[in-house]
């Protein structure tokens, strides 16, 4: 296989000049789709020489924390399960009136593990709640109680709405394109912080499929 100039994780496997497989690797998790051929010469034979912990080659299965769906040519990435684990910060009533108070050192762990959670949720599958988390990120080391009364409220928000990103086969015969929409306000921030955002999307010959990035 042929590594990737792109991504050194990245793998490449062509026979007769044709790409045959794709294969991606995140520390010990290693992720494949291929021809037959592909997997009886390179995956069969991984098999044989690592020890796996498991291994699943149905059509719907989890991958670092992304549950991947395939069904009917459609290909969807969730993490429906991650965020039924998510759990909302407990406060009293009484504390929870207190809006302007900063969080004591228990609460404020508390408050940057959530956070931590919902970052990862928003780079991976959840771009719709991406600002929600910058904002709540900006306030990590003076955070108060109305931080987490809204941080509470993005994990309401993920669990109310769930999300799966969708792909379909993209007619690429004549070529492809990079489509970038990007925007930024000024001040926006707590603090006076400015934000930008940006999304990438791949685009078939046609310009009718638009796929994330």
């Amino acid at each position: 296989m042929r590594v990737s100039r792109l991504d050194p994780a990245l793998f490449f496997w062509r026979r007769k000049n044709v790409l045959s497989g794709v294969m991606c690797v995140h520390v010990d998790d290693i992720l494949w789709a291929g021809t037959e051929e592909f997997f009886t010469t390179i995956v069969a034979a991984m098999k044989d020489n690592l020890t796996i912990g498991t291994s699943n080659d149905g059509k719907s299965f989890k991958y670092i924390g992304v549950n991947i769906v395939q069904e009917d040519g459609v290909l969807g990435l969730h993490q429906n399960d991650y965020v039924d684990s998510l759990e909302e910060i407990g406060l009293s009533r009484a504390r929870a009136s207190r809006r302007l108070d900063h969080l004591g050192q228990g609460e404020l762990q508390s408050y940057r593990a959530l956070v931590g959670q919902l970052n990862w949720l928003g780079t991976q599958t959840r771009p719709d709640v991406a600002f929600d988390v910058c904002e709540l990120s900006t306030v990590l080391n003076v955070a108060t109680v109305d931080d987490v009364l809204r941080a509470n409220k993005v994990v309401k928000k993920v669990k109310q709405r769930r999300v799966t990103l969708q792909y379909r086969s993209l007619d690429c015969t004549d070529g492809y394109t990079l489509v970038c929409y990007s925007d930024a306000s000024f001040g926006n921030l707590p603090g006076g912080g400015s934000q930008g955002g940006y999304v990438i999307f791949l685009v078939d010959s046609h310009g009718m499929k638009f796929h994330p990035l």
